[in-house]
């Protein structure tokens, strides 16, 4: 009935010791919103998404994850998130959208020679959008360069396609619901 997007924000030299939360909270009633906000103080005093307490999505562990790939001399391969058409979505972009036939899914170094992750900074104008309909997503991530720390924050810049790639990347983006 309610959901909420929040990300954790590290301190900042103006908030030394706390960290901030950002929150866009739907709820379709008030007492949506009461239960709500009661979950929601119990999972801040718990520590629930704070940089020591990190929800893993669906319990996937990045670290352990890229550990095993490596070991292995494999290429991530997501079985919760499969790279086949039903991943994409559904109506628009379902199973049998037009938009959606002939979709191919490849890895970066199948598109372009010499993929980099974030070389130079990152800046909104470097975000362009294709034909999947996520705006919402892109506008999110564009804001995000807006604020280099907070950027850094939610997509570590130590992440490369050429050191130690395994085909996985982490973000630190929180759901709560």
């Amino acid at each position: 009935i309610f959901r909420e997007l929040y990300l954790s924000l590290p301190e900042s030299r103006h908030n030394k010791g706390t960290e901030r939360q950002i929150s866009i909270i739907v709820c379709r009633t008030s007492r949506d919103r009461t239960v709500f906000k009661l979950a929601r103080e119990k999972a801040i005093i718990d520590g629930l998404g704070s940089s020591g307490n990190i929800v893993k999505y669906l319990n996937q562990d990045f670290e352990a994850l890229k550990k095993q790939c490596l070991l292995s001399g494999t290429l991530f391969k997501d079985e919760k998130f499969p790279a086949c058409l039903s991943s994409l979505g559904y109506k628009e972009l379902g199973l049998y959208s037009s938009k959606t036939q002939g979709i191919i899914w490849k890895r970066p170094q199948e598109l372009v020679p010499n993929p980099q992750f974030i070389e130079g900074g990152a800046t909104r104008t470097d975000i362009c959008q294709g034909a999947l309909g996520d705006c919402w997503l892109l506008a999110a991530v564009a804001s995000l360069t807006l604020n280099e720390a907070i950027l850094e924050w939610v997509v570590p810049h130590d992440q490369s396609f050429q050191r130690d790639y395994a085909g996985i990347f982490h973000f630190k983006v929180s759901l709560l619901f």
